[in-house]
């Protein structure tokens, strides 16, 4: 008989919370053990419910038992702060960043802003064809209206040109192969630029066109320019339409 209380004292709690667990189980569901334990039925759901208790617990002590150990941390060397080698300069010149043109879009074009510039027609030497266009009339451009921008000091001027159905859409076709127009790699075939007709200037420019158009217009402060003029450019060839003079009220 004391082997047997040794042997019961010496195994783990999580074994004898389990034991007594499935003990007090087994009186809820069997309701009397050998007839000498015979519980009446509210002693019967008290021994589930004890027994159900002694179970988890006797679960949660298992499971306690066999947590991982702690993670040992491992001494790693410092990285070295020692300085890489500087590179040493050269002499090569490094040429300044420049930013591209600013991009007309197609259609109504987007105010110009103060520091802006539009890009120069570049003209690209070649044999003249038969989609030359040498004897087309020159524009006629008239003064059309002005409107306020919000938010801004400056006017939108609008020029209409009077012949603009004389201009073939060939003349507008997108070329892929003549230098593009900023990050624009399909430019028009002709570009439409205003100038200050004072000096020849340029005001502001449209590279997108896909076709002749009866209007454009430019933004301008007031008094900033007296008159002005328009100019297609045939960069295929080599081909410039040069407008009359209009002022700008």
């Amino acid at each position: 008989m004391s082997e047997l209380i040794a042997a019961v004292l010496s195994a783990p709690m999580a074994t004898l919370l389990t034991v007594a667990g499935l003990f007090f189980v087994g009186i809820a569901v069997m309701g009397k053990i050998s007839g000498k334990v015979e519980p009446d039925r509210h002693g019967r759901v008290a021994s589930g419910v004890i027994g159900v208790i002694l179970l988890g617990t006797g679960f949660a002590v298992y499971m306690g038992a066999f947590q991982p150990p702690p993670a040992t941390l491992v001494p790693t060397t410092a990285p070295s702060t020692t300085p890489a080698p500087a590179t040493p300069l050269t002499d090569t010149p490094v040429p300044p960043t420049t930013p591209p043109p600013t991009t007309p879009p197609t259609g109504i074009p987007v105010p110009p802003t103060d520091t802006s510039e539009p890009p120069t027609a570049t003209l690209t030497p070649s044999p003249a064809t038969d989609d030359c266009f040498p004897n087309l009339p020159s524009p006629q451009i008239l003064y059309s209206r002005k409107e306020s921008i919000e938010g801004s000091a400056r006017d939108r001027h609008w020029i209409g040109i009077s012949n603009w159905a004389d201009y073939p859409d060939e003349l507008f076709a997108s070329a892929p192969d003549l230098p593009p127009c900023g990050s624009n790699q399909n430019a028009s075939r002709t570009w439409v630029q205003v100038h200050d007709a004072t000096d020849d200037s340029r005001i502001y420019g449209y590279c997108a066109w896909s076709e002749m158009s009866s209007e454009l217009w430019f933004a301008a402060a007031e008094g900033e320019y007296e008159s002005v003029y328009i100019v297609l450019t045939d960069r295929r060839c080599n081909v410039k339409y040069t407008s009359n003079s209009i002022v700008v009220p």
